[in-house]
């Protein structure tokens, strides 16, 4: 029984609680930008997307209530942006991820293309305290 006290102890000292509301409002934000802009900017490159084609849904830690803080201060969600294409046509996806990161540009964020993900950091007193993975997938 200790030893299960003694996880439960380091457990609340590492999870996240203050943050929770700031990664739901940064994700909510993050989907209807996602949402509003990406047919827009795919449009530009001869790729019909309708809005309700867009399937955005949490994975990783996030989803298994597993998150917590970092030795860096910064904390982490990632989502998955799903959206048909032609892989024929679509088949570089730095490009697809370009696509991605540029309908989420937006003064208040920092946007790197990842490996496997567009990051959108968000940056406070010249430190990140939170970013979220937005993978785009077919």
């Amino acid at each position: 029984m200790k030893l299960k006290k003694q996880f439960a102890d380091f457990y609340k000292e590492i999870k996240i609680d203050e943050e929770v509301e700031d990664l739901k409002e940064k994700r909510e934000v993050l989907q209807g930008d996602i949402e509003n802009k990406l047919p827009n900017e795919l449009k530009k490159y001869g790729i019909d997307l309708k809005k309700s084609e867009i399937k955005i849904f949490d994975q990783g830690s996030y989803k298994l209530n597993t998150t917590i803080s970092n030795d860096y201060g910064s904390i982490d969600r990632d989502v998955a942006v799903m959206f048909p294409l032609n892989i024929v046509k679509n088949s570089d996806p730095r490009k697809i991820k370009a696509y991605v990161r540029d309908a989420l540009k937006h003064q208040n964020r920092t946007l790197d293309i990842k490996e496997p993900c567009v990051n959108v950091s968000y940056i406070e007193n010249g430190e990140e305290w939170m970013h979220i993975d937005c993978c785009p997938a077919n």
